[in-house]
């Protein structure tokens, strides 16, 4: 799935995305799910942002993902911190060409290096979102009456449902976020969760993936 991240998240995808393949969730998950996709009315990516997640895996800090936004362009690169390194070097770099007056993606390029393999895809807006115009539509959408609904997103490849559910209000640390919870059609079911700040901004304050066999955490760090 998007392992980041993300995503993904962009995010948690960096690191593991090689053995997920698409499949039916199981019949109870399948059947919560939202049968209505979300409309895209806007992307809400801020020209000039750059933001910093540091990534954890398994409660280990492996890397860190950064994403800068331009006024047509959105950037993504994750690398391995130098002790994660010391096991396997992974470099993910994604970029998406964003249609804003259509609340999608264009084209997009990602690159996945794990150790000396190099893995290049280039995506089709027509095949639905990238991790980057999802994470903006989501930002769009997260309010306290938004209605559940799925989002098609390309990664890696392969082209995912994910479905989220109606936003809820939690707080966090004395701070008041929206918390979205969603569930991916990978073949391990996987599980999503995304804090969004309550300001007009809704900037991603956290992203949190897991299925039986990962359990990832990005944290928004300041930069």
């Amino acid at each position: 799935m998007m392992r980041t991240t993300l995503l993904l998240l962009c995010l948690a995808s960096c690191g593991s995305a090689a053995g997920f393949k698409p499949a039916p969730l199981p019949p109870l998950v399948a059947a919560k799910a939202p049968e209505k996709p979300i409309a895209p009315h806007e992307l809400l990516l801020v020209p000039g942002e750059h933001m910093i997640y540091e990534v954890h895996l398994h409660g280990i800090t492996v890397g860190r993902v950064e994403l800068t936004v331009g006024d047509t362009e959105v950037t993504s690169h994750f690398q391995t911190d130098s002790l994660a390194a010391a096991l396997a070097t992974v470099h993910h770099d994604l970029s998406t060409v964003i249609d804003r007056g259509n609340a999608r993606a264009v084209i997009g390029s990602e690159q996945l290096v794990i150790g000396s393999e190099t893995k290049h895809f280039d995506l089709d807006g027509k095949n639905g979102q990238t991790l980057h115009t999802a994470i903006g539509l989501m930002r769009a959408w997260v309010a306290t009456d938004a209605a559940p609904g799925f989002v098609t997103v390309q990664e890696l490849g392969h082209v995912y449902r994910v479905a989220f559910k109606r936003p809820l209000v939690e707080e966090v640390d004395g701070t008041k976020l929206f918390r979205v919870d969603a569930a991916i059609n990978t073949k391990t079911p996987t599980t999503i969760q995304i804090w969004f700040a309550t300001t007009p901004d809704h900037k991603p304050m956290k992203f949190e993936i897991a299925n039986e066999d990962f359990h990832v955490v990005a944290n928004l760090i300041p930069t």
